[in-house]
């Protein structure tokens, strides 16, 4: 194979691929570096006593798919509060919370707000009840 040729076949079939591969590699570490750290707290309130599992959905304020379910089945009952870490981007988002009570299921709708600014670990704080 003559130098030419493979200079020919290089620009005209490799150096796309390579190219494409490191734009979609950056472009997947700059998306995960504006990811915020985040601790969803849910504050049972009147339900710490009775509660015996929590789901909570989390969507982005627009979307119809949830980017983070959590659920927990042991250790509910009896705790004022239960917790979890979510890496969130910025903008607004819907938690869809239900809590499996001795009594049937309760559900609640909440809005939370994941600031660009937060570079360190920030904590959403959702309390349950009227």
């Amino acid at each position: 194979m003559s130098q030419s040729s493979f200079r020919h076949t290089f620009r005209r079939r490799i150096a796309p691929i390579a190219f494409l591969l490191a734009l979609s590699f950056l472009g997947a570490r700059t998306c995960a570096e504006q990811m915020a750290r985040v601790e969803v707290e849910i504050a049972l309130g009147p339900h710490s006593d009775q509660a015996t599992a929590l789901r909570v959905d989390v969507f982005p304020e627009d979307a119809t798919r949830a980017v983070i379910s959590f659920e927990r089945h042991q250790g509910v009952q009896g705790r004022a509060m239960v917790s979890f870490p979510a890496e969130l981007d910025p903008g607004m988002y819907r938690l869809y919370i239900e809590v499996q009570t001795e009594r049937g299921p309760v559900r609640y709708e909440r809005a939370a707000l994941v600031s660009e600014s937060w570079t360190e670990r920030a904590i959403i704080r959702v309390a349950l009840g009227p």
